[in-house]
């Protein structure tokens, strides 16, 4: 069972057609945006930084990557492979047009340098070695495109997600008594 339930597209559309009122999916739309991007902006607190580094793992899929790293020739069986190589794409589109920060495209860490070259990994390393995003400027501006990337991803995906729902997976069959 899962909750708080993200409906795709056909549902709104059904909802939709059989009397919901739009604005509220507009309002749902607006609150799904902000619960994507508000963990990632509250760096104060007892727990923030464990916090933030959960947030960010989550929102760029840090580690579906380093399973796959760690055991390539499972990943593919497992389907975290096919899923990343997409998510990797979609996390290096910010940077594309952007001359300013050159990064590899490889999603793992540089021979050389040894950094991490995903746009997660990189704020997961600065989190890990104690940087706080108000004291330090590049760790700030990886969490902005972070924010970024996850309002893209919410309004690109349609993720609207209905507070206070459940999903479950049921399998029809005979009842044993």
């Amino acid at each position: 069972m899962q909750s708080l339930v993200q409906v795709s597209k056909e549902i709104v559309i059904n909802l939709s057609e059989n009397g919901v009122s739009p604005n509220l999916f507009v309002d749902l739309c607006y609150q799904s945006i902000e619960n994507a991007i508000s963990p990632l902006l509250h760096w104060d607190g007892k727990d923030a930084m464990p916090q933030l580094w959960a947030a960010v793992a989550g929102e760029c899929n840090v580690m579906a990557a380093r399973v796959a790293l760690e055991s390539a020739w499972t990943a593919r069986a497992r389907g975290v492979a096919g899923m990343q190589q997409y998510d990797q794409d979609e996390s290096n589109a910010g940077f594309e047009d952007d001359d300013s920060l050159p990064q590899s495209i490889a999603w793992w860490g540089d021979d050389i340098s040894g950094c991490p070259s995903s746009l997660g990994e990189t704020v997961l390393t600065f989190l890990d070695t104690g940087f706080h995003p108000a004291t330090n400027a590049v760790l700030a501006e990886r969490l902005d495109h972070v924010a970024r990337q996850a309002v893209k991803s919410c309004i690109s995906k349609n993720r609207v997600t209905i507070p206070m729902s459940c999903s479950a997976l049921i399998v029809p069959g005979m009842l044993l008594s």
